[in-house]
């Protein structure tokens, strides 16, 4: 079995890497586990590579454990010709006194390839090399680096691999401190290692900096794999004839949304966790009978409606929600958006549009170049049911909690199945600052800057202290503003 043909290049990137301490940020299903017990058993049983310190695998699960142990006694048969017999050790923790077991295969030289499941207790008074497998998703990771990294004082390698575990795992935190270097060295494609400096460079730039640890980073994504040939493997393995267009689609098909195949495949951790409204809330208040974006007014019938509407006009768009009142849910009737929409324009389609429903209250981002659409409303059909609303901190914070309520409490009903709206939704986190200063920010992408987010948001908070009930009329004339600007505004 020749390395060059039987291993991907990634694999064999991560074999020929020599630094002390390795971390592989990867996508799933990649063979690390498989090319590391290659690894583990070629340093043993190779007469000229005999690497003289027992080998310590620590998975989160025990099938994990036992499929590296398999692997294992895979190439010492089949590259050494020799039979690794696997025997089961008791490990006593030192603090409970309780036992666990381990897998154990004796090498030639006499050394150890020991697996066992995640305890940082079972790494007390060892000695060797240490791997740390989907590290993220260890019960203590933190416990376990702590005890792991002294067990390779002497001489010892550590290696860490995994897929993401959301945001606010020490995974990512280890895998963070590792771009932010790279980065910081000018390297923006951080699958290719051919445009690293040298790992005593980027080590130096990580103490400049007073970030660590900082390991050899290696990172594949499943369009990495792709690239290089895991496709062909796995339909010489399997028989297969996908292409790879469709493999990748396959995997982008089994994935849950496209947080989970980012996080899953694309190394990028989940933000589900730090997301203000997680994706489970937000599906839990979608339903079939609310309109998709662009619709007409659906299902509506008189009811008191609230309507937000959060400005923009060229990358950030104009979000227009319409919230019937039915009892005590409010349920999306109309969505709008407009992207390059002159202001005037925009004003038409907003006052032509709270002229057709029973309007209660309706709250306009009067911040920045909202300011004119909110005052040219409210001089169209009265300040009575047109509020300005100036997006502060505390006013952000204050929308961001009564929608938030609204989804836990199930008292709102929106657009389901519309991959846009909702990961609008989810874009916005909470973030305190060093000052002690609460605040919600999605980040901008295509589709604008939590637009749709705020506009909901903005409808909400229209139904939350509304005017006096008043009795359904048809508003006044349309009047519309300038189409120059007035005092700068527009």
């Amino acid at each position: 079995m020749a390395l060059a043909t039987a291993l991907l290049p990634y694999q064999v990137a991560w074999i020929n890497d020599g630094a002390l301490m390795k971390l592989g940020d990867k996508s799933r299903r990649t063979g690390w586990t498989y090319v590391e017990a290659y690894d583990a058993v070629s340093k043993r049983y190779r007469p000229h590579n005999n690497v003289n310190r027992d080998y310590w695998f620590s998975s989160a699960d025990e099938s994990a454990g036992l499929e590296f142990i398999e692997y294992c006694r895979f190439f010492a048969k089949n590259l050494f010709e020799k039979v690794a017999d696997v025997v089961t050790e008791e490990l006593i923790d030192t603090e409970t006194r309780r036992s666990a077991t381990a897998l154990v295969i004796r090498c030639p030289n006499g050394k150890k390839i020991v697996a066992m499941t995640s305890n940082p207790r079972r790494f007390r008074s060892k000695g060797g090399d240490v791997c740390l497998d989907e590290f993220a998703f260890h019960d203590d990771p933190r416990g376990m680096f702590d005890a792991a990294s002294p067990v390779t004082m002497w001489g010892g390698s550590i290696r860490i691999f995994s897929t993401p575990n959301g945001e606010g795992s020490y995974y990512n935190t280890l895998v963070q401190n590792c771009r932010k270097v790279l980065r910081a060295l000018g390297v923006t494609d951080l699958s290719d290692r051919s445009t690293f400096p040298p790992l005593v460079e980027i080590q130096n730039q990580a103490r400049a900096m007073n970030v660590g640890p900082v390991f050899s980073y290696h990172r594949v994504t499943i369009e990495d794999a792709i690239a290089q040939g895991i496709v062909e493997k796995i339909n010489q393995q399997t028989g297969g004839t996908m292409s790879r267009a469709e493999f990748l689609q396959s995997c982008r098909d089994k994935s849950r949304d496209e947080d989970a195949f980012n996080q899953e495949y694309m190394c990028e951790p989940s933000t589900d966790a730090s997301a203000w409204l997680p994706y489970a809330l937000i599906e839990s208040c979608e339903h079939d009978d609310c309109p998709q974006a662009g619709e007409a007014l659906t299902g509506y019938d008189d009811g008191l409606c609230d309507v937000g509407v959060d400005v923009g006009r060229t990358h950030d768009r104009t979000t227009i929600f319409v919230l019937e009142n039915v009892g005590d849910v409010r349920w999306l009737r109309q969505l709008l958006v407009f992207q390059n929409m002159s202001l005037p324009d925009q004003q038409r389609e907003l006052v032509a549009l709270l002229q057709r429903i029973n309007l209660r209250r309706c709250c306009i981002d009067a911040t920045g170049i909202g300011l004119g659409l909110s005052e040219f409303t409210q001089d169209a059909l009265g300040s009575s049911r047109i509020e300005g609303v100036h997006f502060t901190a505390p006013v952000k914070e204050d929308l961001a909690v009564t929608m938030k309520q609204a989804f836990e409490d199930k008292t709102v009903r929106i657009t389901p199945n519309d991959a846009t709206l909702r990961e609008d939704l989810h874009s916005v986190r909470k973030t305190v600052t060093t000052a002690g200063n609460i605040r919600f920010e999605g980040e901008k992408n295509k589709d604008g800057h939590a637009d749709r987010f705020w506009g909901l948001a903005l409808a909400l908070h229209a139904g939350k202290n509304p005017s006096v009930p008043f009795e359904f009329t048809p508003g006044p004339p349309l009047r519309f503003g300038p189409t120059r600007p007035v005092r700068g505004r527009w």
